[in-house]
């Protein structure tokens, strides 16, 4: 996976340092890991799945996961994987998107068991409809 072209993602010709490990800091500053902020290298594969957690909240939410009008206030709520899911999320949805949204790249759920997840699996017409999350997120967009 490390090719893949997600927007945190960096390019193969990025490794250094002999680690394996992915140095370029590259990325849309909403959904870049904090393992590409701390710069001590990162695991392209790990780092995508931070980024699809931030697509998917916000398909589901309509909204932005860090939002902010300051960029360091971003940086921050994304060092402590500030996650706050709006009320009308199931609990499935909820806990799916809390271990996406790890921030240790050790812990964080695989592919695999984002596979095996009971929301990921469910028939989308068991969620309430997306306009619904979007209005209700539209409403209470701040930013």
């Amino acid at each position: 996976m490390a090719t893949s072209r997600s927007p945190t993602s960096g390019s193969p010709r990025s490794r250094s340092g002999g680690d394996g490990l992915l140095h370029t800091f590259c990325g849309t500053p909403t959904y870049v890991a904090p393992e590409v902020l701390s710069r001590r290298g990162y695991d392209g594969a790990k780092v995508d799945i931070w980024s699809y957690d931030v697509i998917l909240f916000i398909l589901t939410a309509g909204c932005l996961l860090f939002c902010d009008c300051n960029i360091v206030s971003i940086y921050r709520k994304i060092y402590k994987g500030d996650l706050r899911c709006p009320r009308w999320f199931s609990a499935d949805l909820k806990r799916l998107l809390h271990r996406l949204l790890d921030t240790n790249p050790r812990t964080r759920i695989t592919i695999s068991e984002i596979m095996e997840d009971n929301w990921f699996k469910k028939d989308v017409r068991t969620e309430r409809n997306l306009g619904i999350y979007l209005r209700n997120c539209l409403r209470s967009h701040k930013c």
